[in-house]
């Protein structure tokens, strides 16, 4: 007589346990990576942002060796290349990314480069006791790097401006929200301030030219 044996094999499931410790190990396995991953990515940055000095560097020496020695633009005149007290020379758009940098106190595209109390201090009068020697405006004090176009320059303005020695004159309004630039050549202009009177006839156009467009 035959006999037939059957045998079941039962596979068993995870405990709830289990994967509980499974899930453990691989968020901590992350928690140690990631660091590392951030750090490898710094570093990727890093040689990346040094490559393109690199390439500027090189652009820079190509173009000195083209013009004689000199890296800034030739051209003195114009709206193009506007020239700036000290001799710099820069387009519009070039300077305007500057002007947006102090106007956001320091963040470009996102990053905070630099801390907005260094722009704070920049609208505050200093030395307040000090005597004023030329001025753009009988009343506008100067503060670090740009005159205040206020009456309360010792707690902060809002407005600051700029104007060159030949005529360019940048400012920005924090409080209506917006920045400017005059870009034009006046070797009279710092006597005659024309930048600065002009700015002064144009911030109350600019001011009702965007209340009425809801900006």
């Amino acid at each position: 007589m035959s006999q037939t044996v059957v045998c079941r094999s039962r596979h068993r499931g995870f405990t709830l346990v289990e994967l509980l410790v499974v899930i453990g190990i691989i968020a901590l396995l992350i928690a140690i990576l990631l660091p590392s991953l951030s750090r490898a990515r710094a570093q990727a940055n890093a040689v990346k942002c040094a490559s393109q000095m690199r390439d500027i560097g090189q652009q820079l020496y190509m173009y000195a060796m083209a013009n004689k020695g000199i890296l800034i633009p030739l051209k003195g005149t114009g709206t193009d290349n506007p020239l700036l007290a000290g001799g710099l020379r820069m387009s519009m758009n070039e300077y305007e990314h500057v002007l947006h940098f102090v106007f956001d106190k320091g963040v470009w595209q996102g990053s905070a480069l630099l801390a907005p109390a260094i722009f704070d201090t920049q609208t505050i009068d200093p030395y307040p006791d000090a005597a004023i020697g030329k001025s753009p405006s009988g009343s506008f004090r100067y503060g670090l790097t740009a005159w205040l176009e206020c009456s309360t320059p010792q707690t902060g303005c809002s407005v600051i401006s700029s104007p060159g020695a030949f005529g360019f004159t940048p400012w920005l309004d924090r409080a209506t929200g917006y920045y400017a630039i005059l870009g034009m050549f006046d070797s009279n202009n710092s006597q005659d301030h024309f930048g600065a009177k002009l700015e002064q006839q144009l911030e109350p156009l600019i001011i009702d030219a965007l209340a009425q467009s809801g900006e």
